[in-house]
């Protein structure tokens, strides 16, 4: 029995490095995860190895139609969404945030239209919803 059992998570950038890690551990803990990436070869072989706790949904975090789809195929698959891991994104894209200049079409500006898109369509009288930026 895991900390996350019966959990439903989006890890942005979830198919390599960091993000990776974050969706095995999520799997250990027990939870369901939505590989969510722009590298389809990479988050699709992840889900495959995962098996039916993870599912692959290619997501540009730039997009908000895209934030909106994945959040849609994550309730179809797994009836509902309960922590976002918003893992995608560089060091370089970080620090271009921090100087305000943003980098590859993510600023501050979008950071916060695109959650407060995801909010809008999760299930806000849920408060056990989570938000984690490592």
């Amino acid at each position: 029995m895991g900390i996350l059992d019966g959990k439903v998570a989006i890890i942005t950038g979830g198919a390599k490095g960091m993000g990776e890690a974050h969706v095995r551990r999520f799997v250990e803990e027990g939870a369901k995860v939505v590989v969510a990436d722009l590298d389809v070869a990479g988050g699709e072989k992840l889900a495959v190895e995962l098996g039916g706790d993870a599912l692959f949904v290619e997501l540009d975090v730039t997009d908000t139609s895209g934030w909106e789809a994945v959040v849609e195929q994550t309730k179809a698959a797994f009836g509902t969404v309960d922590v976002l891991v918003n893992n995608a994104g560089t060091g370089e894209q970080l620090l271009a945030l921090l100087d305000g200049k943003g980098l590859g079409g993510i600023t501050v500006e979008g950071e916060a239209s695109l959650l407060d898109t995801l909010l809008s369509v999760v299930e806000k009288a849920d408060p056990r919803f989570a938000i984690v930026i490592p």
